[in-house]
């Protein structure tokens, strides 16, 4: 938060005041229950998401549409226990977009041609750029690598003049929708965020480096079900390590069976369940 929680509570009850709310929805790793009970005269009812369960929340709904290990236990602490619980895959968002690719996609031809390399939104993190030299530095050039790069305009400079000196790398801009570009990809190199659920529910085997230390118990566990490959965290891990580590991907892995592994998920199929509680 750019202010302290009551000032910016005070604020935003400022604007909801004078709005008919029937559902707050509330995405911040920085508000709980404090912000959220001040908020309670302006709204009949308050939907929260999160995925860390570290603070305590005062919300009638609450999703949580990653997948951890023992997920019954989660938010037994910090919720009260008239809250309305939607944890787990079967209850994530997807865009409409992914689920018509889905009816549509074709069987993994179980070979490596394109690589689909994308980090999410981060800053100024030179992880990208990284994993571009290590592919560049260890002669993995036979790839065509499909790039976009979100965050500081400085690193972004040097990325579009490294990708510039090789014919094998594409910058693309980044995309209002992803679900074609991975649907038309063998491999996806990123980070354990969001896209993680897009990629699994198309079927694209992935290799993930967690860039926040939220991604990494999630990212641990889904790759206990070989649904990814966790190469492991971009500040605790060498250059050489990511080189190895996706060379054996590359090189060794079925991934007509890691794609099959990853269709057999159950993602977004609540999802509507979600939605029925929100209108009510």
């Amino acid at each position: 938060l750019k202010v302290n929680w009551r000032k910016d509570a005070m604020h935003t009850g400022q604007i909801l005041e004078n709005t008919e709310v029937r559902t707050l929805v509330v995405d911040h790793y920085n508000l709980d229950k404090k912000w959220e009970d001040y908020q309670r005269k302006f709204c009949k009812r308050i939907m929260v998401i999160d995925d860390l369960d570290n603070r305590e929340h005062s919300a009638d709904i609450l999703l949580d549409q990653n997948l951890f290990p023992d997920m019954e236990k989660r938010y037994t602490n910090n919720l009260n226990s008239n809250c309305k619980k939607f944890i787990g895959l079967e209850y994530a968002f997807l865009d409409p977009e992914f689920v018509s690719q889905r009816k549509v996609l074709k069987k993994h031809k179980g070979v490596i041609e394109t690589i689909f390399i994308y980090f999410g939104n981060t800053g100024s993190s030179n992880i990208l750029r990284r994993v571009l030299n290590i592919f560049i530095n260890n002669s993995l050039i036979d790839f065509d690598l499909n790039i976009i790069f979100s965050g500081d305009p400085s690193e972004r400079d040097r990325i579009v003049r490294l990708v510039g000196k090789y014919s094998f790398m594409k910058l693309l801009d980044p995309q209002p929708n992803l679900a074609k570009l991975i649907s038309s990809s063998d491999l996806s190199i990123g980070a354990g965020g969001s896209t993680t659920w897009e990629r699994i529910y198309l079927g694209l085997p992935s290799a993930v480096i967690t860039v926040a230390d939220n991604q990494i118990e999630c990212s641990q566990y889904l790759n206990k079900l070989g649904l990814i490959r966790l190469i492991g965290n971009s500040d605790k891990i060498s250059d050489k390590q990511i080189a190895k580590s996706l060379k054996k991907i590359i090189y060794k892995e079925d991934f007509d069976a890691f794609s099959k592994k990853c269709l057999s998920a159950n993602i977004g199929s609540k999802s509507n369940n979600v939605i029925n509680e929100i209108l009510i």
